[in-house]
């Protein structure tokens, strides 16, 4: 199967072939090779329908540590306010502190679980809006 691929500013491409509306999944690629991945969908769940939800944040682990993933959060979050969502919210596992370190590194805070992470053993939950998220440098390094 052979996919098309735009090029965002930030490095990440993104398939042409894209069928969800205000829906996107990045690939990071350095040197011409995938390293890192994210994507976003609209929120179904009642009270979030202004909201996007950041899913499959990914780093291969012989680049963590270079602020990629940030990267790749800074340009999920730029899709997102382009298409015109005013939030954005995620779950992550308890057993990542590194990701839940980044998230809170840029403007997210905790809240309740929703739909299908309530009750959920180990989900942590976070949300961010534009108004308050701070992205971190990624140029300097934080």
């Amino acid at each position: 199967m052979r996919y098309d691929f735009a090029m965002t500013a930030a490095g990440c491409s993104l398939p042409l072939t894209w069928q969800i509306p205000r829906a996107a999944f990045l690939v990071l690629r350095l040197d011409g090779q995938p390293v890192g991945c994210g994507a976003l969908r609209p929120m179904e769940e009642a009270g979030f329908e202004d909201a996007a939800e950041i899913k499959r944040m990914y780093v291969a682990p012989e680049v963590r540590g270079r602020r990629l993933a940030a990267v790749i959060l800074a340009e999920l979050e730029r899709l997102a306010r382009a298409f015109g969502y005013a939030r954005a919210v995620l779950e992550t596992g308890d057993r990542n502190p590194e990701a839940i370190r980044l998230y809170e590194r840029c403007g997210y805070q905790h809240i309740p679980p929703y739909g299908p992470y309530i009750g959920a053993r180990g989900a942590s939950v976070l949300r961010g809006s534009w108004a308050q998220n701070r992205l971190p440098d990624t140029r300097t390094g934080g």
